[in-house]
């Protein structure tokens, strides 16, 4: 075969397979879309969200596909009604792979391009007109790989909200990220380089600069539970006005959530809180904090335990719909008591089951509960608190309350385990408002005096630690106290 003929052939085969696998893909278009429609719902059904595939139009190299996005919980619904016509409607233009040319050469499965301008459904009311002026425009693509990975990334331009007494000002919203498309595994990241408000009536106004949140789902499971590690911060705020008796100064301010999976099959979840006051001009009598962090955590919780919560959970939220949608379209007084009646047997029950699924939490032999916190005073000290309370039984809790209750008052300081340690810096106590340290400081100087808290170096300490039977406080067997404790709880 000469040299033309097999180029001529390869180019040949070439087309027919660019042409047979662009066939297969878009014959399969819908099946993406829908399979992302249905993953999204499990995820924000239970916030009161719902997605649907509105329409759908094939084609050999390209598609057409609208998407429909409402609030279901009608009490939310009701309130955004006022602002937002539901349902939302986007409509994705679709590029059929394996090669892409219409918006920029590429590669992938399909390429989803969508323009999103959402003073279209806004209400046409002219409070909303006068407030809002200027269109708000979401610029969004996702490219969906041969291996079902999807990148995505969109942008809006700059927002300005205005009203007589207060003005927003927030600079373009800025989403990337990946996210598999059959398991919903991913990561993504928000950015907002500045959000502003002029307080036009306070003579003031609020800066907050790098709002970032960092967001990764391990794993997700089909009921909408997932495991991730997420980090939502605030890199500078900056607020004063004639109201408030201090102004914020390079402040910030941010939130850490893990969730993760331990090799036995445990859940450990663990969220921290911490704060940093920066250069802020606080009241003298106030200004005791440098930085702040607190922390709660639950460690070895039972998968199946937090799985039926997550499916309670939803259960939840749909009979409250449907509840709330009956008050709502109800109009005889004699019908709505009736409703409230129901309304209030829910919450009873609800209640109930809330109290019995968080029994089903723990796990026999590795449950255990985390509180933390720590201070930074002004002279750049540390004060601290730790504390973990764990269920060391070997056998599940029963879910019943009254037998939980016998179990409690008979055996309570068999299953239980705890750990605490306090230490609290003099200089911390120092910069106490008057009148607090006064109410404090003669407890803290008896309980030095009883040696239930040391004193040494400038800082108080209190460490604390119990197992079955044995109980230690600041290194010394303190187990006779027991007795106390354990009359106490069987009265």
């Amino acid at each position: 075969m000469s040299i033309s003929k097999r180029v001529v052939f390869s180019v040949v085969a070439l087309g027919a397979l660019w042409m047979g696998t662009t066939a297969y893909i878009s014959s399969n278009t819908k099946d993406y879309i829908e399979q992302y429609v249905q993953k999204t719902n499990s995820l924000y059904s239970q916030y009161g969200l719902k997605a649907s595939l509105v329409s759908f139009e094939k084609g050999f190299f390209s598609s057409k596909a609208k998407i429909g996005m409402e609030f279901i919980d009608p009490s939310m619904k009701k309130e955004l009604s006022k602002i937002f016509a539901q349902p939302m409607e986007t409509e994705y233009s679709i590029e059929n792979g394996p090669v892409f040319f219409k918006n920029g050469f590429g590669t992938g499965a399909i390429r989803t391009k969508s323009s999103i301008n959402l003073n279209h459904y806004l209400v046409k009311s002219k409070e909303i007109k006068e407030v809002i002026k200027e269109d708000i425009v979401i610029d969004s693509t996702m490219t969906v790989g041969f291996d079902k990975e999807a990148k995505f990334s969109a942008i809006s331009n700059a927002i300005t909200i205005e009203a007589p007494t207060d003005k927003v000002i927030i600079s373009p919203l800025k989403i990337n990220g990946t996210i598999n498309m059959e398991t919903f595994v991913g990561q993504f990241k928000m950015l907002i380089d500045s959000l502003d408000i002029e307080f036009k009536n306070k003579n003031g106004a609020s800066h907050l600069k790098n709002i970032v949140f960092d967001g990764a789902i391990t794993k997700f499971f089909n009921n909408g539970f997932y495991l991730g590690d997420f980090d939502f911060r605030v890199k500078q705020v900056d607020m004063q006005n004639d109201i408030l008796p201090f102004s914020l100064k390079n402040a910030q301010v941010g939130m850490k959530m893990k969730i993760d999976e331990n090799p036995d099959k445990t859940i450990n979840m663990n969220l921290i809180f911490d704060a940093n006051v920066g250069d802020s001009n606080i009241p003298k009598e106030y200004d005791i904090l440098k930085s702040l962090t607190f922390s709660y955590g639950l460690k070895g919780a039972s998968l199946d335990g937090l799985l039926a919560f997550q499916d309670y959970s939803k259960e939840i939220q749909s009979k409250q719909q449907s509840l709330l949608l009956k008050l709502q379209t109800t109009k005889e007084l004699e019908a709505q008591m009736a409703v409230m009646k129901e309304f209030q047997a829910f919450q009873m029950d609800m209640q109930k089951e809330m109290g019995r699924l968080a029994i089903g939490l723990i796990h026999e032999d590795k449950t255990s509960l985390h509180l933390g916190a720590s201070i930074e005073d002004k002279k750049n000290k540390m004060s601290k608190l730790q504390t973990k309370v764990a269920y060391v039984g070997k056998e599940p809790l029963p879910i019943d309350i009254k037998e939980l209750g016998i179990k409690v008052k008979q055996e309570f300081l068999n299953f239980v385990a705890f750990d605490g340690k306090i230490t609290l810096q003099e200089s911390l106590l120092d910069a106490l408002p008057k009148d607090l340290k006064m109410m404090i400081m003669p407890q803290l100087q008896m309980a030095v005096q009883t040696k239930m808290v040391k004193q040494e170096n400038g800082v108080y300490s209190f460490d604390a630690s119990y197992v079955p039977k044995k109980l230690m406080v600041n290194g010394v067997d303190k187990s006779e106290m027991l007795l106390l404790l354990e009359m106490g709880l069987k009265q």
